[in-house]
């Protein structure tokens, strides 16, 4: 008995390719995909198909959830370019998760709300994105809020860069200089939340409108920290009282290494107030007064 021959015909509205059935690996990188959220781990998959979830996971998920599991820079990096055009890697520790983390952090302190925004949702935040978080530059802070919560080593652990500078973007015909620049208070808080900071070492606080007494109240929260060895204090208003203040902090006990007082507004006894304490100081290795209203040496 002869064998027969089996002809399948294949339908004309179909394709060759939809008959294809996926392999159990494929189908099963889908579903883990699909369900990472309520399922937020790679099991025993190995490094190629892990990528492969990466590759298909949404860039929506919650950060509180994915943050801990996916270490890939792939994913990050697809998500921070959906969001930001402008991203340079380089201020961020050279990598992506780090720049997320770092500039949805800053994103959300400069669009907070007081009023209609929820403080322990802030706080959980802080929490939460403190393995990642290292720089922080803070282009707006309409909010006014207390920095002690900002600078609390149980939310933000790791800060060592801070650049922070009061003032409203994009203001166009609404301008107010009231909008501009730190007020006292925030000096209040900011002298408290130094006082128990250990791990800031860079803080810039330029172009803030700070006068002496702002100055004053700063440099007695400086007095007490141990850890900021870069303060820029450049472009504000700081005259000879306040640059006094700041002198007595280049005592033998001083950590200070840079100074940037540039663009203020110290005379003569400001400038010798910082002489004669540096007499003594055996940490500052770079100080700028430029563009003060100080003698110019004879030639």
């Amino acid at each position: 008995m002869g064998v027969e021959t089996l002809n399948i015909e294949i339908p004309h509205h179909l394709n060759r390719h939809e008959l294809f059935v996926p392999a159990l690996k494929d189908l099963c990188v889908k579903v883990v995909a699909e369900n990472f959220v309520l399922q937020p781990s790679f099991g025993s998959l190995d490094r190629e198909n892990k990528a492969k979830v990466v590759d298909l996971l949404t860039l929506e998920l919650p950060l509180e959830l994915v943050g801990p599991v996916i270490e890939e820079e792939v994913y990050w990096k697809r998500r921070s370019l959906s969001r930001w055009s402008n991203c340079e890697l380089s201020a961020h520790g050279d990598s992506w998760k780090q720049l997320y983390f770092e500039k949805n952090l800053a994103h959300t302190l400069e669009n907070f709300d007081p009023v209609n925004d929820d403080l322990e949702e802030l706080k959980r935040l802080l929490a939460f994105s403190s393995p990642w978080v290292y720089n922080l530059n803070i282009k707006q802070l309409p909010s006014h809020m207390d920095l002690q919560v900002l600078l609390s080593p149980s939310l933000l652990s790791n800060l060592f860069f801070l650049k922070l500078t009061y003032g409203r973007q994009n203001v166009g015909m609404d301008y107010e200089q009231s909008l501009f620049g730190m007020k006292l208070s925030d000096c209040v808080s900011m002298a408290r939340a130094l006082e128990w900071t250990e791990t800031l070492t860079y803080l810039n606080l330029s172009s803030n409108l700070l006068d002496d007494d702002r100055v004053k109240m700063i440099a007695s929260g400086i007095a007490e920290n141990k850890s900021i060895s870069h303060l820029d204090l450049s472009h504000n208003k700081i005259a000879d009282r306040g640059v006094k203040a700041l002198a007595s902090l280049l005592d033998r006990r001083s950590v200070l290494v840079f100074l940037n007082l540039r663009s203020n507004q110290i005379h003569v006894e400001g400038g010798r107030a910082i002489a004669r304490a540096l007499k003594s100081n055996r940490s500052l290795l770079s100080l700028n007064l430029s563009l003060n209203p100080l003698p110019q040496p004879e030639p």
